[in-house]
């Protein structure tokens, strides 16, 4: 149906309201109310009037017009409260001596200024007001006269259901569309306007899941046969639970036929490499091809380290910007020849003239560093595409089914045995020299320190000035490392300090992930209310990864936040995720990339969005056994 088919609404209307993006009565109906306001209930009024939000019925008593002001006694039980309209003397003809009306509006210091009114008798002023978003030329009434108008055309209105006869059946507290939209814009009480909105939040989640689940695709390939345990019963420690699981879990997918598309979400330090290692040795070990990347050299030389050392450097190759010609070319021709089984590296490995004889496997770290371009290109380069992807940055469960719903999701919250738990402490600024002491002491007996800041120059806790003080106030070898460095010189600094070359690395950001230092053992996180909960959280699982007893201080200017209070009372990286959930909304959590994908009417819940996941699953479900 047309716009102007509403009430009131002309060609000047109709234009006004296709600049806000509405163009048919539909559109309308589906632009809802930013915010209610509860007229329902009057304000009791004893003697004077409470500062806030008021809404009483009384008789005006006095009434006197000064300039473009309008000032009046009104009579309410046993109070006499004083209403003033700024800037509207065409007021005082319409407002009578002797009449009943309603007023409502703020009162501050006794008075009542500019606030809604109308007749004793207008019963339909007592109702729950909805508040449109507004453009210039668009009141609040006539934004709510239009809508009204729109809704008096509902009946007509060709809107079908859109959620499936049996998920409906399922869930019977649904209400129907029509329905919805009439608790909408016309609700009778609060609890219609949160029902109406769950049924809108559950039809736009249940339809973005039904899209992403429905496209879900695995290719079929020739299924990996006899493969083993081997590789993780020769490791010189026994997994976790946690990785024996996901091991298993990988083990089932290569030998599923299909190719795998999994993410390992694990919280920081709970092993997620040596899993990795494991799920590469048994590609190796049926003669196919591996390739390992990683965001940054000093991340993506680490993790072959860590390879080697366990399985030894035969057949396996590292590949960065800062190998010489010769070297790359010898890599290249490994990986083409089919003599390289392994080959680690950073973005250098999307090169062009790195081709594979028979890859079979691509594991990605820290898989959100890299682009949806960067990652395919990797994945182009193998015969069969099983993809692994990995992330230290724990996702909430309900989350990660939105992200991540086309992928298999493996989740890793045990740590491996030994590790000692990390005290964590909020630090006001004027206990900094007992911390320094403190840090002073652990670092004479052996240990070393992370400092980080949240800005390279900003503020007072920039690079340079905490670097210059820690020189004056600690006897220690300093390194400062930050992002507008070249890559070789992080490189080399994150180098000296893995070597104990530095006692202290004053660092932003940079050194959040893939940074494994089991010497480390102090991290002081400076104004740490400017960093977001799964940072702090990344950030202090720089360390506690050997056997020293470990430490973070966060400190700030200010008093304790509810998020630093919350990452000072809890280890689990996923529950502070859930936590950060809670705090924040899903909403919030999606990220500008996600934000584009998922576009909800409203705010919504952990568990909306979980059963609106389950809902979509099931009906696909039954829809595929028909």
């Amino acid at each position: 149906m047309t716009i102007c088919e509403i009430k009131g609404v002309g060609e000047r209307r109709a234009e006004l309201l296709a600049s806000m993006g509405m163009h048919t009565v539909e559109d309308v109906l589906f632009d809802f109310p930013r915010r209610y306001i509860d007229r329902r209930q009057c304000t009791p009024i004893l003697y004077t009037v409470p500062n806030g939000e008021v809404l009483f019925k009384g008789r005006i008593v006095k009434k006197s017009v000064s300039r473009s002001k309008v000032f009046l006694d009104v009579s309410v039980e046993l109070a006499t409260v004083r209403v003033i309209f700024l800037h509207a003397k065409y007021l005082g003809d319409r407002l009578r001596l002797g009449e009943d009306y309603y007023f409502h509006g703020y009162a501050k210091d006794g008075a009542v200024f500019n606030p809604e009114f109308s007749l004793g008798v207008d019963e339909f002023f007592l109702r729950i007001v909805p508040v449109y978003r507004l453009s210039g030329g668009l009141t609040a009434s006539v934004a709510e006269k239009i809508h009204r108008g729109a809704l008096d055309l509902l009946p007509e209105c060709e809107l079908e259901e859109t959620l499936p006869a049996s998920v409906l059946r399922e869930n019977p507290w649904l209400v129907p569309r029509k329905t919805a939209l009439r608790m909408l814009h016309a609700p009778e009480s609060m609890e219609e306007v949160a029902k109406a909105r769950k049924r809108i939040v559950f039809e736009e989640l249940f339809r973005i899941f039904y899209h992403v689940l429905a496209s879900k695709k695995r290719s079929k390939v020739e299924p990996m046969k006899n493969l083993s345990y081997s590789s993780f019963r020769a490791l010189p420690f026994f997994l976790t639970t946690s990785q024996k699981k996901v091991v298993a879990e990988i083990k089932r997918d290569l030998e599923s036929g299909y190719t795998m598309n999994r993410i390992l979400n694990g919280d920081v330090g709970s092993g997620k490499s040596v899993v990795a290692y494991v799920a590469a040795r048994m590609m190796v070990e049926q003669g196919r091809q591996v390739l390992f990347m990683a965001p940054t050299t000093v991340l993506a030389e680490q993790l072959y380290r860590g390879y080697v050392r366990l399985f030894g450097e035969d057949r396996v190759y590292f590949l960065s910007s800062r190998k010489t010609k010769a070297e790359k070319e010898e890599v290249y021709r490994a990986a083409s020849e089919g003599i390289a089984q392994v080959v680690f590296g950073t973005h250098s490995v999307l090169s062009d003239k790195l081709i594979f004889r028979n890859l079979s496997l691509v594991i990605t770290d820290e898989q959100q560093r890299f682009g949806l371009v960067q990652r395919q290109t990797a994945l182009s380069k193998a015969a069969v595409k099983h993809n692994l992807y990995l992330t230290a940055t724990p996702i909430p469960r309900t989350m990660a089914m939105t992200f991540f719903a086309n992928m298999d999701i493996s989740r890793m919250e045990e740590m491996p045995s030994g590790r000692m738990p990390i005290t964590t402490k909020f630090v006001e600024t004027k206990d900094a020299q007992k911390m320094i002491s403190f840090i002073q002491k652990k670092i004479e007996e052996g240990g070393q320190a992370y400092f980080v800041v949240p800005a390279i120059e900003q503020g007072k806790s920039n690079l340079t000035a905490v670097a210059k003080r820690l020189k004056e106030v600690l006897q220690a070898k300093i390194g400062v490392v930050h992002g507008k460095l070249k890559e070789e010189r992080i490189e080399d600094i994150m180098r000296a300090f893995q070597e104990r070359q530095l006692d202290v690395l004053v660092a932003t950001t940079l050194v959040e992930v893939g940074v494994d230092n089991p010497n480390a053992n102090v991290m002081v996180i400076l104004e740490s209310e400017r960093f977001g909960l799964s940072q702090l959280h990344q950030l202090r699982g720089r360390v506690g990864r050997g056997t020293r007893k470990s430490y973070c201080f966060l400190m700030s200017r200010g008093e304790q936040t509810e998020r630093i209070k919350t990452i000072t009372e809890c280890s689990n990286g996923f529950a502070i995720a859930e936590k950060d959930l809670a705090i924040r909304g899903p909403g919030s959590l999606l990220g500008k990339e996600q934000s584009g994908r998922f576009q909800i009417s409203f705010p919504f819940t952990s568990e909306e969005l979980y059963h609106a996941h389950q809902a979509a699953k099931r009906f696909l479900e039954v829809e595929k056994s028909r």
